[in-house]
C-alpha cells in the first residue's frame, strides 16, 4: 500500500522542476556588465574632482562564489579622499529581491547599492494564499524591461533611493563621516 501524499508530493517537485532551466553564464555575463556600468555611473559623479586631483580612483579585482554560478572574478573599486578610502565591495548576483548588491564602505559605516528593477521603491515580502485544496497556482512573472542601480537604506523599512549624483554624495559623506 502507497502513501499518496507522498506521491502527490513527488508529481508536484517533479511538475516544478519542468520549469524554465535559469542561464547561471548569462546571468553572471548580465550582472558584470552591470557592475561595470554602476562604477562608469560613480566615476562619472566624481569626474570633476578626479580631473582636480582631489579624489583618486584606483580598480581591483576580487573573487566571488555563488551558488550555481561558481567561482569568477569582479572588479571592485576604492575611492581616496584625502585619507579615507571608501571601498565598493560587490557582493553578488544570486540575491532575494535584487539582481545585484555592491556595499560601500568607509571608516564610520557602510551603504547598500542594490541592482533593482526600475520602478522599485522599497523591499518587501509578499504573503500569497493557497486554494483550499492546497495546490498553489501558478504565477507569470513578467521580464524586468529596465534595471536600475539604487541606495537601500536601512532596516527595518528598506526603501530604495534613486541613485542620482546628489544621493550619491551624501552616501559617501555618510560612510566617511559617520
Amino acid at each position: 500500500m502507497g502513501n499518496t501524499a507522498f506521491d502527490d508530493f513527488i508529481d508536484q517537485q517533479t511538475a516544478k522542476s519542468d520549469g524554465p532551466e535559469i542561464n547561471w553564464a548569462k546571468a553572471r555575463r548580465e550582472w558584470v556588465q552591470h557592475l561595470d556600468e554602476f562604477y562608469e555611473t560613480v566615476e562619472g559623479f566624481l569626474h570633476k574632482y578626479i580631473e582636480a586631483d582631489k579624489i583618486r580612483i584606483q580598480h581591483g579585482t576580487k573573487r566571488l562564489h555563488e551558488e550555481y554560478i561558481g567561482s569568477y572574478e569582479v572588479a571592485t573599486l576604492a575611492v581616496k579622499i584625502g585619507a579615507n578610502v571608501i571601498e565598493f565591495d560587490p557582493v553578488g548576483t544570486n540575491l532575494i529581491g535584487a539582481k545585484g548588491r555592491v556595499d560601500m564602505k568607509g571608516a564610520r559605516g557602510s551603504v547598500k547599492f542594490v541592482l533593482v528593477p526600475q520602478d522599485v521603491s522599497e523591499f518587501g515580502f509578499k504573503v500569497r494564499d493557497f486554494p483550499n485544496d492546497g495546490e498553489s497556482q501558478a504565477e507569470t512573472r513578467k521580464p524586468v524591461a529596465r534595471w536600475a542601480w539604487k541606495i537601500a537604506t536601512h532596516p527595518p523599512r528598506v526603501r530604495c533611493v534613486e541613485l542620482r549624483e546628489e544621493s550619491f554624495q551624501d552616501a559617501i559623506m555618510e560612510v566617511v563621516n559617520g
